[in-house]
């Protein structure tokens, strides 16, 4: 039997051949007394040893005391050749296994992507290397391990290399050493070096693993140069995004001070109109004023005529004017509209009483429907209500010269939801000139009528239709036109109200009275009232109108004199011009307030009369300490408006005089004649009250009304004990105002009780 090696080489060849015990027998080595080993040159085997037991040898020992008969030797070859078998086995698996391993090292070490070096751990020398390494450094396996270890490596760094080497010997390995190595050619060549030292017999080797990383290092070195190329990208990125940034700061810079400059130049513009408005409106209220007052007194027909066309010019004139102001305002986004219960049908009616004098004097027929289902009060801004309706109402009656106006009033919801809100419909139609379909449309737009000539024939700005467009849809609805050139036309437009509830319709109700109230009538000829108007004209028109209305005035030309007044008389209220010569109404009012002025009522109502009619202006009226604001021109309904608003019912009931500060005699008898004792008692009194007023001024800066009134109650009672009667009124005028909330009154009701206190305290 013959098997062989992994590289096809006969390892073993054994034959095993049948025999007899008598060709046992006959053998020349039974014959000599025991058996021979083969020659173990013959297979392959190695020397045995004869000393171990089933090593594949057949031993015999003449001395021994084995069975010497043919069986016995038989058996004893037969378990001989046994353990033979066995062992050749054993030996053969032993060598298949080192074959393949070695089999599996070659691969490794031939075909390994890293060059493998095996350098002489003593004399440096290259004692192998695989492929790789060849291939890597450009020599034949020949070549290379005819070198040393310091050969592979540049001329200038072999010291430092065989240095390393050596550290290396001594630490019994390296991982990832970098280095140079040089090859053949001169080419240095980038690699990691991992080397670990070993012993193959008595050889002390080293074996180096060594990785060509040219590659890697190129990648990077790319990734360094694209790592600077972006890096300069983005610093040119970053200088561009500078430069663009600062353009852009300056033209920041650039637009603010254009802004700035556009803001300053709408002030001025804002500004222009303003003091335009105040300079065109104080003269127009002198005009529209005398033209009233003079409307009221006996005139004869042509006297009447030309007061009512002086009236009539200048209510147009007025008319220009705000539209150019409301114009400004809606170009600005700072007209604001006002959300308040009105009476409906009665603001269109009043619409309609407005052209009674045009429709008259032009012969035309005017007529007013307004639907049954219409809701009775609506919330919203009656006053622009009032407006658009004029605006159209006006320009109806403006271009027609026969036939008829109408002004028709209709609900566009049911009415049924309690949430719903209601839209109204309103149209005003006439049977004047028309306007051609092709220019309706801009008809709305600003600084546009039909065509010039209707211009220079019916005059106005343009404005109106423009106004009143923005006007409607701020309000909620739309508006259009329908109209056939020399037939007539139909301007309607649609606003959204809100439903009024009970208490907004009460409060409605009550404004409305209250011009008429038995305590207004009761008390409009008692109120002490300081009008303060620098132009003589304007007094004259606002005494007229307050007489008209049943007050009595006293007026005076600046705030200097004014503030003279009040510390001299206790006035219930003033009506305050805003600009006026050496002290205008703002400085006046605030130094009213402050106690500057040293008035006798601080807090005395304060009711501007300005030709400014911006918010912004009222604002500033009511941030000076001014109680409530009326434009100019003035009239006797805005007058009375804001006066209802302003005076308390406390004051409007309270007498005028109220006798002595208390009665010393009436005291003095109540307490049989003991002066001493009653002036002790005037002294617990007096300090008493003046403590309690403290509380109470305190409680009404914190709104805390409810212990005004009982706190008024002890003050009433003390009063009454020391029979001080203007005490008395004063603490129950003060429990009025606190139960209406009417900070203001009640806190002036307390000054004039300290002032009472003090001649109280004189008397006694």
């Amino acid at each position: 039997m013959t098997r062989t090696g992994n590289c096809g080489k006969p390892i073993l060849s054994l034959q095993l051949m049948p025999f007899s015990a008598d060709d046992i027998l006959n053998s020349t080595g039974v014959l000599s007394g025991g058996f021979r080993w083969l020659d173990p040159s013959e297979n392959g085997f190695p020397e045995p040893d004869s000393k171990k037991p089933g090593n594949g040898g057949i031993m015999a020992d003449k001395g021994s005391n084995q069975d010497q008969s043919p069986q016995g030797l038989i058996d004893a070859l037969r378990g001989a050749q046994a353990d033979l078998a066995s062992g050749y086995e054993e030996m053969v698996q032993a060598h298949d296994d080192m074959q393949k391993d070695k089999a599996l090292y070659e691969e490794i070490y031939w075909g390994s992507r890293e060059a493998i070096f095996m350098v002489n751990r003593e004399t440096g020398a290259i004692a192998g290397a695989n492929p790789r390494a060849c291939e890597m450094l450009g020599y034949s396996k020949e070549e290379l391990t005819a070198l040393h270890q310091p050969d592979l490596f540049p001329e200038n760094a072999r010291d430092i290399m065989k240095q390393k080497f050596g550290e290396v010997i001594e630490a019994g390995g390296v991982n990832g050493l970098q280095a140079e190595m040089q090859r053949k050619d001169g080419k240095l060549v980038p690699t990691s070096i991992t080397a670990h030292a070993l012993t193959t017999g008595d050889r002390p080797l080293m074996v180096a693993f060594v990785r060509d990383v040219s590659k890697r290092l190129a990648d990077q070195n790319e990734l360094l140069e694209m790592n600077k190329t972006l890096e300069k990208r983005v610093a040119e990125r970053t200088e561009e995004f500078e430069r663009s940034n600062d353009e852009l700061e300056k033209a920041t810079i650039k637009a603010r001070r254009h802004a700035l400059e556009a803001g300053e130049a709408n002030a001025a513009k804002s500004s222009f109109i303003a003091n335009l408005t105040h300079e065109l409106r104080t003269p127009l209220n002198a005009v529209i004023g005398m033209s009233d007052l003079l409307l009221d007194m006996e005139l004869g027909d042509e006297q009447r005529e030309t007061a009512e066309i002086v009236a009539t010019s200048a209510r147009s004139l007025l008319g220009v004017i705000n539209d150019i102001l409301d114009f400004s305002k809606i170009e600005a986004g700072k007209l604001d509209l006002e959300h308040e219960a009105f009476h409906l049908a009665d603001t269109v009616q009043g619409v309609a009483d407005t052209f009674v004098f045009q429709v008259r004097q032009k012969g035309l027929e005017f007529t007013l429907e307004v639907e049954d289902k219409l809701p009775e009060y609506v919330v919203g801004d009656q006053a622009r209500l009032h407006q658009v309706l004029v605006n159209l109402v006006g320009n109806a009656l403006k271009f027609t010269d026969k036939g008829e106006v109408s002004l028709k009033v209709s609900c566009d919801t049911d009415g049924k939801s309690p949430f719903e809100p209601e839209r109204v419909r309103f149209e005003v139609i006439d049977t004047g000139i028309g306007i051609p379909a092709h220019i309706q449309e801009s008809l709305f737009q600003a600084f546009t009528q039909a065509d010039t000539s209707t211009t220079r024939k019916y005059g106005g700005t343009g404005l109106g239709l423009n106004i009143s467009r923005q006007l409607v849809e701020k309000m909620g609805g739309n508006m259009g036109v329908e109209s056939v050139e020399a037939e007539g036309s139909n301007f309607w437009f649609t606003v959204i109200f809100g439903k009024a509830d009970e208490g907004q319709v009460a409060e409605a109700r009550g404004s409305a009275e209250s011009c008429q109230s038995p305590s207004m009538r009761k008390r409009q000829k008692d109120l002490r009232i300081l009008l303060v108007e620098d132009n003589m004209v304007n007094q004259a028109v606002a005494m007229g109108m307050l007489n008209k209305l049943g007050y009595a005035a006293q007026g005076v030309t600046d705030g200097k004199d004014a503030l003279r007044l009040l510390s001299q008389t206790d006035f219930d209220l003033v009506f305050m011009d805003v600009q006026m010569p050496v002290l205008g109404g703002l400085e006046a009012t605030g130094q009213i307030r402050d106690g500057r002025a040293r008035g006798r009522n601080k807090h005395v109502p304060i009711i501007a009369m300005t030709a400014h009619a911006t918010k912004k202006d009222r604002q500033a009226c009511l941030d000076a300490g001014m109680n409530d604001y009326i434009p100019k021109p003035i009239s006797s309904k805005l007058i009375q408006e804001a006066m209802n608003r302003t005076l308390s019912p406390a004051l409007l009931e309270r007498p005028v005089e109220v006798g002595e500060p208390f009665s010393m005699e009436k005291l003095v008898l109540s307490l049989d004649g003991d002066i001493e004792m009653a002036g002790e008692i005037l002294d617990v009194f007096v300090s008493d009250t003046r403590s309690r007023l403290k509380t109470i001024t305190g409680a009404l800066h914190n709104y805390d009304f409810e212990f005004v009134v009982q706190e008024s109650g002890a003050i009433e009672c003390g009063a009454q004990n020391v029979f001080a009667e203007n005490i008395v009124i004063l603490t129950r005028d003060l429990v009025q105002a606190a139960e209406e909330r009417q900070q203001d009154f009640a806190l002036s009701f307390v000054e004039e009780m300290d002032h009472s206190l003090e001649q109280v305290k004189q008397k006694a």
